[in-house]
């Protein structure tokens, strides 16, 4: 009989952190003239870009390999039940994105159908869903990491971390190819995290309140200055967010409940927030008079709507709409 494991508190909690920063760092629109934005939240999203995916698949290689741990899940198993969490959701809201864009932006029907090949060929140009096809890509390749773990032992992570580094040149815009490049290594870690859960955890729990300032102040400067160009620099800055995102999760006391409910619910406020976003943002565009200075504020009120509405839309589709809920639960 297969145990079952208990879940990653701390994790969840993280997960609601990173959705919460995603969400309001998706707010911004490059289509919109930058005086739109106010200095602030400029910064705030410069340094939320720096980290938020590394992140992300730091914490679905965590659920990935806590998952199929001592045999709890067989990794065949959670590949089948990968395709319709994944697969099924990135084709479906792929579609919706690439329809609405080339609708809103005037194209024909036949642009329209010409699109849906960027599904194949090129998800990275389909919007954010590109995370859910190289997240199934990942798990895909869990017995190769399985395998290549007993010829090289650690040596995986000297190799994933040489893949890093690793320009593929245009061939990177072929399949997601640079992407799945450019995140393994972080997925990856979420390997490392799982093996030595509770050292890591005790560690980061006793971080004195200076260190951690210290380390906070570190990663800013790096962020904010753009050192992150440079790759060498660039996994240094995404550890020290790791550090510092597990720290608030452990840490973050009355607020965690809170956070729990969005990391219980980040597939749907990832897939159903862009669409919520885009709609408020098309209407603050027809206010007379709106400018930087308002819209910190308005990021504030339009993050809160778009983690919410989804969370209320999933639990609304879970009797009057099964199909729907069936791809964002």
């Amino acid at each position: 009989m297969i145990k079952k494991l208990a879940w990653l508190d701390e994790i969840e909690v993280a997960k609601g952190i990173a959705i919460f920063l995603v969400v309001f760092g998706h707010i911004a629109d490059r289509g919109v003239s930058p005086e739109f934005y106010s200095e602030a939240y400029v910064t705030i999203k410069t340094i939320i870009y720096s980290f938020h995916m590394p992140f992300f698949f730091f914490l679905s290689g965590v659920v990935a390999f806590y998952s199929v741990r001592g045999g709890a899940v067989p990794t065949t198993d959670r590949l089948k039940k990968s395709v319709p969490r994944l697969l099924y959701p990135y084709f479906i809201f792929g579609a919706v994105t690439i329809t609405l864009k080339v609708f809103l932006d005037g194209g024909s029907i036949y642009e329209t159908i010409e699109s849906y090949s960027l599904l194949i060929i090129s998800p990275s140009a389909v919007g954010s869903v590109w995370f859910l096809y190289v997240l199934f890509i990942y798990i895909a390749l869990m017995p190769v990491f399985s395998f290549m773990e007993k010829k090289l032992r650690n040596g995986v992570y000297i190799a994933l971390l040489l893949l890093f580094f690793l320009d593929i040149g245009a061939l990177g815009e072929y399949f997601a190819l640079h992407l799945g490049v450019k995140y393994l290594l972080f997925f990856y870690f979420g390997k490392f995290y799982i093996d030595n859960r509770a050292y890591i955890k005790r560690k980061i729990s006793s971080l004195s309140a200076p260190i951690f300032f210290i380390i906070f102040i570190i990663f800013f400067v790096m962020s904010y200055f753009y050192i992150s160009k440079f790759k060498e620099m660039q996994i240094l800055m995404i550890l020290l967010s790791f550090i510092l995102l597990i720290k608030a999760a452990i840490s973050t006391g009355r607020l965690q409940d809170f956070f729990k409910i969005l990391g219980k619910n980040t597939l749907a406020i990832y897939l159903l927030s862009p669409f919520i976003i885009g709609a408020t943002k098309k209407l603050l565009l027809f206010i007379d008079n709106f400018n930087g200075s308002l819209f910190f504020i308005a990021a504030i009120v339009i993050t809160i709507v778009s983690i919410w509405a989804p969370i209320l839309i999933k639990k609304f589709s879970k009797e009057k709409f099964k199909p729907l809920h069936a791809l964002i639960k």
